[in-house]
């Protein structure tokens, strides 16, 4: 920072003699720009506007991670509709009770992402291309209570790995990290409670038929978020997934 305060001084010297003061803010807007092009602080991109606006810096969010927060709050409201979508149809009284506690859950972890978009300062952006989305084109729609649930197993355990990962980034502001723990602490139990019951519903006869629909099921998971990693690549330069806290 004192490396940079000194670059923005060097550039600006000249305009301590001599000059309007819309030619002084001009140069000085450059300066900054060139002595340190952005500054990344609590999910927002600070930057400097040209004249006449560039009275001081103007905070706007990074569009990038609103881009990934809505993504994120995507994907909450998809698994919370398929979860719904169980309830209507399945005649389970234990599985009713935990359903409606996982729904809640995931319902709350929208929440979270929409309301840390909004502190931003931005708004919850249209998702067309999620993680759901894509992972249902490619498997198609779920025909039984055992695909039903095994997808949603194996969707929960790519939400916690990704979250984990994500939290584990020295990229990471307090605030985001702060929701990330929020919305992990529920995920083991989600995924537990699911694959406990797909395996009940099964039966003994029924478990190797489980392991190759979990099998089949995760292999799709992996093709389709090596692609969703591929455009965090193109975005940010790195994939949060391959970054640790050091």
């Amino acid at each position: 920072m004192r490396e940079c305060l000194a670059r923005v001084q060097s550039r600006t010297r000249l305009t301590q003699n001599g000059g309007t003061e819309q030619e002084n803010l001009r140069h000085l807007g450059a300066a900054v720009r060139a002595a340190v092009p952005v500054a990344f602080s609590r999910g927002v991109l600070y930057s400097v506007l040209d004249p006449p606006h560039a009275v001081g810096a103007v905070m706007a969010p990074d569009e990038r991670l609103l881009r990934m927060f809505s993504y994120y709050r995507d994907a909450e409201l998809r698994g919370a509709t398929l979860l719904l979508k169980l309830m209507q149809r399945l005649d389970d009284p234990d599985a009713q009770v935990k359903l409606a506690k996982h729904l809640e859950e995931e319902t709350h972890h929208a929440w979270l992402w929409t309301k840390r978009i909004t502190d931003m300062g931005g708004v919850p952006l249209r998702v067309d291309d999620g993680y759901q989305r894509r992972i249902g084109l490619e498997i198609g729609v779920p025909k039984s209570y055992e695909q039903l649930f095994a997808l949603t197993v194996v969707v929960e355990e790519r939400a916690h790995q990704r979250y984990l990962a994500h939290a584990a980034s020295p990229t990471v502001d307090p605030e985001t990290r702060a929701v990330l723990h929020e919305v992990t602490k529920d995920e083991k139990w989600h995924i537990a409670w699911m694959e406990n019951k797909l395996r009940e519903m099964a039966g003994p006869d029924g478990q190797t038929r489980v392991d190759e629909l979990l099998a089949r099921y995760r292999e799709v998971d992996r093709r389709v978020f090596r692609e969703l990693e591929a455009k965090e690549r193109e975005a940010f330069g790195f994939s949060l997934s391959e970054t640790r806290a050091s």
